[in-house]
């Protein structure tokens, strides 16, 4: 560079990186940390891939938090309810700290929820299991008489968390 001339910001970043190799390391290693964050949220994005590199191999996918629901029937209709995550009204002050820090579903993604209604609270085959299409909608409408439901939710509409507890509907 000539002298007199004026020095750009890529200059300036070429001999901090040549003063210090380790800089890069680091930067790359706290960029991958945020993306890692940002494919536990949205798993769709990547496949569920994410690419940690304080880690040997993939991570696990990420799946929801449990969401609550409830169920109400009148005249064999059935009436669903679900509470997402991030919209659970907590307890105690103690846990709603918590639920900040944590922050499930940060990042607002869709949830997917599969419904499995029973008329007896085993969920066997001899029970009339009836389960449901995934669906991202909080209140859903089904003719379903069963007293006995529960829950799975899921990013990608693919990888579930587990099953709720049995849940009794409402008359």
């Amino acid at each position: 560079m000539a002298s007199g001339s004026r020095r750009t910001r890529l200059h300036q970043y070429a001999e901090e990186v040549a003063a210090n190799p380790g800089i890069v390391a680091r930067a790359l290693k706290h960029v991958a940390y945020h993306i890692d964050k940002v494919y536990a949220a949205l798993p769709s994005i990547d496949e569920g891939f994410s690419d940690t590199p304080l880690a040997a191999g993939s991570s696990a996918i990420a799946v929801p938090d449990p969401c609550l629901f409830t169920v109400t029937h009148s005249a064999a209709i059935a009436f669903v309810e679900v509470t997402l995550p991030q919209n659970r009204i907590p307890a105690t002050q103690q846990t709603a700290q918590l639920i900040t820090v944590n922050n499930p579903n940060a990042l607002l993604g869709a949830i997917m929820h599969r419904l499995q209604s029973s008329s007896q609270g085993m969920f066997s085959a001899a029970d009339g299991v009836r389960t449901y299409q995934p669906t991202a909608a909080a209140h859903v409408t089904w003719p379903d008489a069963n007293t006995f439901w529960r829950i799975q939710s899921s990013f990608d509409g693919k990888n579930f968390n587990r099953w709720s507890a049995p849940v009794r509907s409402n008359p």
